[in-house]
């Protein structure tokens, strides 16, 4: 998910790396550059919670 909110990183935005409306990176921008761009780690995840099991 984009650090912003704006989209999350599925279906036809699964492959891209940068927010298309913030321009803001999909992984952490430090945990990159320190490893050589090998660890790539998302800056924001999103859970859901099923609601049908729970009632």
């Amino acid at each position: 998910m984009c650090p912003n909110s704006c989209i999350a990183y599925t279906g036809p935005f699964a492959k891209l790396e940068v927010c298309p409306t913030c321009e803001e990176s999909r992984y952490d921008p430090i945990k990159l550059k320190s490893s050589g761009s090998r660890v790539k780690q998302s800056q924001q995840q999103f859970y859901t919670m099923p609601l049908g099991p729970q009632l």
